[in-house]
C-alpha cells in the first residue's frame, strides 16, 4: 500500500519542503541539434544524436524514416540504444562539467575568505 509519510503534526515533506525553482531547460530531440539548427538552449543543456558529418542528409533520411514509416523490432531497438547512449553521454558530461564548477566556486570562495582574513588583520599591503 502507497501513502504519504505525516510527521508528528500531520505534514508530510511536501509541506514542509518547497521544490527549488530551477531555471534551466534542457532539449532533448531526435534529430541532432546542430544539424536542424535547434538553437534554442546552450549546448551543454542538449541531448541529441551526434550529427553524422560524413553524411548529415543520409542520416536525417534515416531519422525521418523511423518517424513516419514502420520499422523493425531490430531497428527500434537499434535506435532506442542510440537515444540511451546519447543521455548517457550528456549525463557523464553534465557530471564533469557540475564538478568543474564545484571547483571554481570553491577556489573562487576561498580566495574571497582569505581576502577578508586579510583585510580583518590589517595584513592587505
Amino acid at each position: 500500500m502507497g501513502g504519504v509519510a505525516l510527521d508528528e503534526n500531520g505534514a508530510n515533506d511536501a509541506d514542509v519542503y518547497e521544490a527549488p525553482v530551477i531555471d534551466r531547460t534542457i532539449t532533448i530531440a531526435c534529430f541532432p541539434h546542430e544539424t536542424v539548427g535547434l538553437t534554442a538552449s546552450l549546448e551543454h543543456d542538449q541531448i541529441s544524436p551526434e550529427p553524422d558529418y560524413d553524411n548529415p542528409i543520409g542520416q536525417l533520411n534515416e531519422l525521418f524514416r523511423y518517424a513516419t514509416q514502420p520499422s523493425s523490432r531490430e531497428e527500434l531497438e537499434n535506435l532506442f540504444e542510440k537515444g540511451w547512449s546519447a543521455a548517457e553521454k550528456w549525463s557523464y558530461e553534465e557530471e564533469l562539467r557540475e564538478k568543474e564548477l564545484i571547483k571554481n566556486w570553491l577556489k573562487e570562495r576561498r580566495q574571497q575568505l582569505e581576502l577578508e582574513k586579510a583585510v580583518k588583520s590589517g595584513d592587505l599591503f
